[in-house]
């Protein structure tokens, strides 16, 4: 445990950070040193995906980003597989190259794809088209053409174990391991729009979960990815495959959520969490949730002056929040994506010149995500402690405090998260600063000396004014900001 812990502390993303971005740190509080992550592959397993879309319609390229993949520390990347792109002629040749380049390329940096079947294929009567938009292949040809390349994907990239009878000659993709691959297969990506129904996605979620449990029995069949967490489309959706005699084969439904305050998803998120249980063991995903670092490019929230510093702090509360809810949680997304119209999706975790589409750096918001799921791996378990937040003088004014306890499956040892939220995150020269106390009682658990960790400047502190007595930890000057920040259990080598 010390080891892991003193880990965090021997390398350095904090030069990417923003020191205006970041709240104040009482003077008393000495530098331990940077906040640093593990990569991908030295994480053994968590709930943290990042988004990889759009390279079905060559938005934005692999290989131009690969070598940061690992850098996240995510575990999982959500790839768009592309029907068209893969079956460019459509008359059963499959074009594979660029699709097992992505995947084999992102096991071998340790974080798992989990495929998302769409969109449509022109090249198909009645197939629709490669665009996000388009109509679903419901009937004759198109339809049995979506249900061969869907079997095709999913005995392509599935490890072998999970493979099923219906796999027979289908081809496996050169240089992927035989142990590892895709595990998950999502039904499309926001179903609901340019004139698609909640029935007719349910008709094609229903063929496409048995033709995925039939090529691969082992495998996960999420379906949803709607737009936002909404429990009324999930019953329709849900009742409409139980009458098809397929919801049984469903282990997930995904939704996405870009809310100016990430906390805003919360009671909406319960109310499906709640209406999935009603049909069994279904886990709700968070499939999609990110924000802009740039007012221009706001393509997920408009109407905002977004930065690069609020987009991090952004992505810090969503990763928190869907932790603390024990939701596995995807961010949107990578890398800038160039659009056809010489437009820019500007939600990436790193920058992309436009049309190049070539990589410039890393925002802050990826080496936020970086420390966030560096530290909250499945080790960390959500615990309801009792904790209290009172402001020094005054109050919070619009903000609401938030925090969440987590502790170590093998030890007693506990972290404590604590953030400002229920608003849009503020920008450089702008970050609120509260200071507050905060007590934690934590009967049976542990801490011998208490660092502070800040993702967004990078740093990390030893806290100066705590004291332990009756069962309670009491922290005086804490700073709360509109981020998350984390109080943890010093390193041995602090």
């Amino acid at each position: 445990m010390r080891a892991f812990l003193a880990a965090l502390c021997v390398a350095a993303a904090a030069a990417a950070a923003d020191s205006r971005c970041a709240g104040k740190i009482p003077s008393s509080w000495s530098w331990v040193g940077p906040v640093v992550s593990r990569n991908s592959s030295s994480i053994q397993h968590s709930q943290f995906s990042v988004g990889a879309e759009g390279m079905d319609r060559e938005l934005t390229v692999f290989d131009n980003w690969k070598s940061y993949l690992s850098g996240t520390g995510a575990k999982f990347a959500r790839v768009q597989a592309g029907w068209e792109r893969c079956e460019p002629e459509g008359a059963g040749s499959y074009s594979w190259g660029w699709l097992d380049n992505i995947v084999v390329g992102m096991v071998a940096r340790g974080v798992e794809p989990w495929i998302e079947l769409s969109f449509g294929n022109s090249n198909y009567p009645n197939g629709g088209n490669a665009g996000s938009s388009s109509p679903f292949p419901q009937a004759g040809p198109a339809l049995a053409g979506w249900l061969a390349w869907t079997t095709a994907v999913v005995c392509r990239y599935s490890p072998v174990d999970n493979i099923g009878a219906a796999c027979a000659g289908h081809s496996r993709a050169p240089g992927l391991s035989t142990v590892l691959g895709a595990n998950i297969f999502q039904v499309w990506d926001e179903p609901v729009k340019a004139g698609n129904t909640i029935q007719a996605y349910a008709s094609l979620a229903n063929a496409t979960a048995t033709a995925v449990s039939l090529a691969a029995p082992g495998a996960q069949v999420w379906v949803g990815g709607f737009s936002s967490p909404d429990a009324g489309l999930a019953d329709a959706l849900l009742t409409g495959m139980t009458h098809m005699g397929g919801v049984g084969l469903v282990t997930g439904v995904s939704y996405h959520s870009f809310t100016s305050a990430p906390e805003a998803a919360s009671s909406a998120v319960s109310a499906l969490r709640a209406t999935a249980s009603k049909y069994g063991d279904i886990e709700i995903v968070q499939g999609g949730g990110g924000a802009p670092s740039s007012p221009a490019d706001a393509a997920s929230q408009s109407g905002y002056n977004w930065t690069e510093c609020s987009q991090a702090k952004w992505v810090s509360r969503r990763m928190v929040q869907d932790h603390q809810d024990d939701i596995s949680t995807s961010v949107f997304t990578m890398v800038d994506m160039c659009t056809p119209d010489g437009g820019v999706v500007a939600d990436g975790l790193i920058g992309a010149t436009c049309p190049s589409k070539q990589v410039t750096k890393p925002k802050p918001a990826y080496y936020a995500f970086n420390a966030l799921a560096s530290l909250f791996d499945a080790h960390w378990h959500y615990r309801s402690l009792s904790i209290t937040v009172t402001p020094a003088s005054g109050g919070f004014g619009s903000y609401t405090p938030f925090t969440g306890a987590y502790v170590h499956d093998t030890s007693s040892e506990f972290w404590v998260a604590l953030w400002l939220g229920g608003q849009t995150p503020t920008n450089a020269g702008e970050t609120p600063t509260v200071d507050s106390t905060v007590t934690i009682r934590a009967d049976g658990l542990f801490a011998p000396d208490l660092c502070w960790v800040d993702p967004v400047a990078g740093s990390r502190h030893r806290i100066s004014t705590w004291s332990f007595g009756n069962g309670l930890y009491t922290i005086t000057g804490v700073p709360l900001s509109d981020y998350v920040t984390v109080v943890v259990a010093c390193p041995e080598a602090a």
